[in-house]
Formats: structure tokens, sequence, C-alpha cells
């Protein structure tokens, strides 16, 4: 079976819905661009404007109360709404390549802790490429927000940048849903998704944990896993 693709208008739709989901929980409507590894620094995003670069964001975050810092690496805690549990290591070795060379052009997010440290909100693959690339500081935008909309701002930057596997999808949906009291409707609000592609997503978690695990694994696509929820005898999902 073949993963069935989006129409290319519908995915740019898709794109432009997320872009603004994720731009109203950032400071003052900054502009949410791809990281240096995802978008050659003269992209042109789908609308036809350049993105913004760095002196725009901290433009932006000094104007909403927020502020752009170099911030320790080691000052900063991992992100407990992370939703990607795959990062590609050679993919990593790359962006801290470019790093190395130019430096981390967009600056991640973290907001400040009670004990004096900061916790990761985006960015949690330019933290890993920096390490890799021996820096000791990567320029953050520091900013207070909720645990909702820490956890909301990471699931809608990791969909935006298409980053999350179908099962890891479903996960962050099951998340928000648990935690935070969302709807389906809500959360397809927040994410520029219809609420029936997010029940569907949800409805990956009902499948037996093998399956899962090959969902995870990338064995299985979206589209595979829809036709095994239709089979109502769990060994013969298996058997498949």
């Amino acid at each position: 079976m073949e993963n069935v693709a989006l129409p290319e208008k519908a995915a740019t739709d898709r794109r432009r819905a997320l872009g603004r989901g994720l731009e109203s929980l950032l400071p003052g409507g900054t502009r949410v661009v791809p990281s240096a590894a995802a978008a050659p620094a003269n992209a042109v995003t789908p609308d036809g404007a350049r993105p913004a670069v760095l002196p725009d964001v901290q433009a932006q975050a000094a104007s909403s109360g927020s502020r752009v810092a170099q911030v320790p690496l080691d000052q900063i805690d991992e992100n407990p709404y992370q939703t990607r549990q795959h990062f590609d290591n050679q993919a990593l070795q790359e962006l801290a390549d470019s790093i190395r060379a130019n430096g981390v052009v967009q600056p991640v997010v973290v907001r400040p802790t009670p004990a004096g440290r900061y916790l990761l909100i985006l960015g949690e693959r330019r933290c890993r490429a920096s390490k890799l690339a021996g820096k000791t500081a990567i320029p953050a935008i520091v900013r207070s927000v909720s645990d909702q909309q820490a956890a909301e701002m990471t699931v809608v930057e990791n969909l935006q940048r298409q980053d999350l596997n179908c099962l890891e999808q479903a996960n962050a949906f099951a998340r928000l849903s648990r935690e935070f009291g969302l709807t389906q409707e809500q959360i397809g609000q927040r994410t520029g998704m219809a609420r029936e592609s997010v029940s569907n997503y949800m409805r990956l978690l009902k499948l037996p944990a093998m399956v899962q695990h090959y969902l995870g694994e990338g064995k299985l696509g979206f589209s595979e896993g829809r036709v095994l929820l239709q089979l109502t005898d769990p060994e013969q999902i298996l058997r498949i």
C-alpha cells in the first residue's frame, strides 16, 4: 500500500494554517520560518514573501516583552512536551556542520523556570546540533508561557516542519486532549487540521501495540493504519 499524498494546494493551505497557528503563540506576530537546515537563507514562502531573519525576530520579541539572549546550552532543559521521538543522526550532523560554519540563524524559544534555568519550547534539533558543533550557547527568545501554550507550540512547529510520523501525531493530539482537555475540534483549530483528520490520527492509538510499533518505525504508514482499524480481530491484524 502507498501513503495517500495531499494535493499540492491542500498541503500549501495546511502549511499556511499551521504557520498562523504558531505565529499566534509567538511574540507579537513573529513570522514563523523553517530552520536553516529545512530551507535555504534565500527561500521564498508560499505567499511570495521572504522569511524574516534574526533582527526581525529580535524586534518583535523586544516589542512584546520577550527578549532575545545568548543562553548557555547547559542551562536549557529538555522539552517535556516534545512529541518527536526519532532524530536522524546524519541530518543532525549536517545541521551541526551548518551551525559551525554559519551559526544559528533562527533562535530557539525557551521559557524561564523558577530554578533559574530554561525550559526548551521550540528548537530541539538546533540545540542538539549546536552541542555537536561544540557551541556552549545558543540565541534564544526567552518568553513566559503556560504549559498548554508550550505544548501547543511544540506540536504545531513539528507539524509545520513535517517532522512527525503518524503515531507521533496521534500521541501528540491525545496528550493535548488528555492533559489540557482540548476537544478534537479545538486541536484542529490550533493545528490547521479538520476535526475528522484529528480523529483519524487519534484512532490509530486503538491498534495493538505491535502495530503501533510498526507505525512508529515507519514500516507502516497512516493509510495502512486506517485499513487495519477496519479489522475487528486484533490477532487478524497481527497476522497480516
